[in-house]
């Protein structure tokens, strides 16, 4: 843990986050994760209870995210459970990134000092490593960040949150198309009578991604900034009301999250439903082939199938009702027609 060492030597570490180490130290699998990945140990360093919130943001989001999409959805609930699966996985990756990302480190390793010029990609990480994980983190000791850094944190938070949409969108609604072939393939019948149409890859990874940067990046901010970090360390001595707030603030803002998601969605057309009025004439006309065909045979000893059959399909697409649609009449008028 060299970057422990370089604080200790520079004076910047302090007795708290000494502490915070020692507690870590107790538990085997903080201590594995603190000693072998340094974004854990950053973390943890800042927020002992970090993975505690990880787990409480995991645990909210699959539950409310479900009942968010039961209530948006209500009777189409099951009928659309491909897109259900889909924002429900995608969450789940999600939840993960919007935990880790804006959550506030305690680093103690300067990327600027190894800087080799204005164009290398060390100057771009001690540009990066110049501003705050979180917009509302405490200043610590050796930073100055003033209000220009703290926009800053939102905006690169902003365009991490965006690439992690991006690629998690990819990857969620290809998997569901993947789903949607399946099912298509092992029973044709089911799938045809849905009436969701499929979202295009492309498109929703953009609009998601922009949700992401935007809508989860400002909300997860003001969560891990000031509701977990500079609340809760008003009442740092009252550990079960801090837990509340944290459980709370978090199921609050994961179900309203999920609600948001899905006007957005189908606002930008992304998961929409086939017009009633396509589905009842498609299922009509294709119901309606046999009495059709029954028709037209009638209708030929006249000579009027042509101009019939046309009128026929005419009245179908209009009343768009198979059972309004009968041979009986044109059949009737085919013997008269023959009979005369």
């Amino acid at each position: 843990m060299a970057d422990i060492q370089t604080g200790l030597d520079l004076g910047l570490v302090s007795p708290e986050a000494l502490q915070n180490l020692f507690d870590l130290e107790q538990y085997p699998l903080l201590a594995e994760l603190s000693h072998n990945f340094q974004g854990f140990r950053e973390r943890l360093l800042a927020d002992p209870k970090f993975l505690n919130r990880l787990a409480i943001e995991e645990s909210i989001s699959i539950t409310t995210t479900l009942l968010a999409q039961y209530q948006k959805r209500k009777g189409k609930f099951f009928e659309e459970i491909d897109y259900v699966v889909t924002d429900t996985l995608r969450g789940i990756v999600v939840d993960f990134f919007t935990v880790w990302l804006p959550a506030p480190t305690l680093s103690f390793i300067s990327f600027a000092d190894d800087a080799n010029g204005p164009d290398s990609i060390d100057a771009l990480k001690g540009l990066l490593g110049s501003i705050p994980d979180n917009a509302f983190q405490k200043t610590l000791a050796g930073k100055d960040w003033n209000v220009g850094h703290r926009v800053a944190s939102v905006v690169v938070g902003g365009i991490k949150l965006a690439g992690v949409g991006f690629i998690s969108s990819i990857g969620a609604v290809a998997a569901s198309n993947v789903l949607y072939s399946a099912r298509k393939f092992l029973n044709p019948a089911l799938v045809n009578n849905q009436q969701n149409k499929r979202s295009p890859i492309l498109k929703t990874a953009v609009v998601y991604s922009g949700f992401l940067g935007t809508s989860a990046n400002l909300r997860y901010q003001i969560i891990a900034g000031l509701v977990e970090h500079r609340l809760s360390d008003m009442f740092a001595d009252q550990t079960l009301l801090v837990n509340i707030i944290s459980f709370v603030s978090r199921t609050i803002n994961s179900y309203w999250g999920t609600q948001q998601w899905i006007d957005l969605a189908r606002f930008t057309g992304l998961q929409t439903q086939k017009s009633e009025s396509s589905i009842i004439i498609n299922q009509t006309i294709e119901s309606a082939n046999p009495a059709t065909i029954g028709c037209n045979n009638t209708e030929g000893f006249t000579g009027l199938q042509t101009q019939k059959s046309e009128s026929s399909i005419n009245q179908i697409i209009e009343s768009a009702n198979p059972a309004q649609i009968g041979c009986n009449n044109t059949e009737e008028a085919g013997v008269d027609e023959i009979e005369s």
